[in-house]
């Protein structure tokens, strides 16, 4: 499951889509307060659908109710098993 520890580095993907959390900022905002959102994407990172939520708990809540049951749960950081040479567990090789 996604949470408050792994939502920069894990989605859930499902063929060439994959949902992420990310988060931001209202220019326009006079709070200091950061926006989260959970988007599905493309492979080539086009944007789907968006959903926007004002705390990462209830993005993280979102992500795993719609996601969860139904998508790849996934860690970006871990290679799959069929890429070959590096380390088996860095996507940096």
């Amino acid at each position: 499951m996604i949470d408050s520890n792994n939502y920069s580095y894990c989605c859930y993907q499902n063929n060439n889509y994959k949902s992420i959390i990310s988060f931001g900022m209202d220019p326009n905002s006079t709070c200091d307060e950061l926006d989260y959102f959970v988007t599905v994407i493309k492979d080539d990172n086009t944007e789907i659908i968006q959903h926007k939520f004002n705390s990462l708990n209830a993005a993280c809540e979102y992500a795993n109710d719609k996601y969860s049951k139904i998508w790849q749960f996934k860690n970006m950081t871990l290679k799959e098993a069929s890429s070959a040479g590096g380390c088996s567990t860095c996507v940096a090789h």
